[in-house]
């Protein structure tokens, strides 16, 4: 997809330092109605506010009388959800692949795990929420936080609880051998 493509919108969201952790998505899966089921019950907003938002996203449509703050804010989480649901395809699956064998997702803090590339989960439950990213570490099967909370829009529920799962599924080769070493507490 070429940046003549995309709106301004998703221009900004993908020029974002915190999207590092996300992909493009392609227009053609932006595009398709099927796609959004469910999100306006999900946000709690209504059809037709979830069809001015997508003119939003994906045109540069401008919404009369509405507050910019706010109109950003539920289109990132609109953009968002769709996020975590465009990973989940193939497309998708074999961008967070490149991702995760390039390390850019980060390696896991446990010094058993010597350095294992992670991936980003949701531990959470939406609606979104800011600053709830977490890694998932294939190694030893934990989860951690990730950086000082910030101002960033991003949330775990741009990539959802299943991704980790999902993606050893498509790529069983890429599973890591379990961590062996216990982490051991030590009490002084």
């Amino acid at each position: 997809m070429s940046s003549i493509d995309e709106s301004d919108f998703i221009t900004w969201i993908n020029s974002l330092m915190a999207t590092r952790l996300m992909i493009p998505i392609d227009l053609y899966f932006l595009r398709d109605s099927f796609n959004r089921t469910g999100i306006d019950k999900m946000l709690n907003i209504t059809p037709t506010k979830l069809e001015e938002l997508m003119e939003f996203i994906i045109d540069d449509v401008e919404l009369p009388d509405e507050d910019y703050d706010e109109l950003n804010k539920d289109a990132v989480e609109v953009y968002g959800l769709l996020h975590a649901r465009f990973l989940l395809t193939e497309r998708g699956l074999n961008q967070v692949r490149d991702l995760y064998e390039n390390g850019e997702y980060g390696q896991c803090p446990r010094h058993a795990c010597d350095g294992q590339n992670v991936l980003p989960i949701d531990a959470q439950l939406p609606p979104p929420e800011p600053n709830h990213v977490q890694i998932y570490c294939p190694k030893c099967e934990e989860i951690y936080r990730i950086g000082e909370k910030t101002k960033s829009p991003i949330s775990g529920a741009f990539f959802g609880a299943d991704l980790p799962q999902t993606f050893f599924m498509a790529f069983p080769e890429l599973r890591p051998k379990r961590s062996v070493h216990k982490a051991k507490c030590v009490t002084k």
